[in-house]
């Protein structure tokens, strides 16, 4: 469940899960600043469920649409469809 790190006491479980969660907040603040410096996006929402993050972008078709998706958002690091 945790890796290769072997947890044998309730402070160190605490520990693990909170580097973990910190990490993974670490990461999610990054993505959402990358977002928001694309000038295509219009905003950015981090919530919770399903996804971390909902974006809005405007673009002047579909082919700008789609090649924004294809081509920058989908290579970013931990983005998923």
């Amino acid at each position: 469940m945790f890796g290769e790190e072997r947890v044998t006491t309730y402070s160190g479980l605490v520990r693990v899960l909170r580097e973990r969660i910190t990490s993974y907040v670490t990461e999610g603040i990054e993505r959402a600043r990358a977002l928001r410096r694309m000038p295509e996006v219009v905003d950015v929402y981090e919530v919770t469920g399903e996804y971390d993050i909902i974006a809005t972008a405007k673009a002047n078709d579909l082919h700008q649409l789609r090649s924004l998706i294809s081509e920058r958002l989908m290579k970013m690091q931990g983005v998923k469809t």
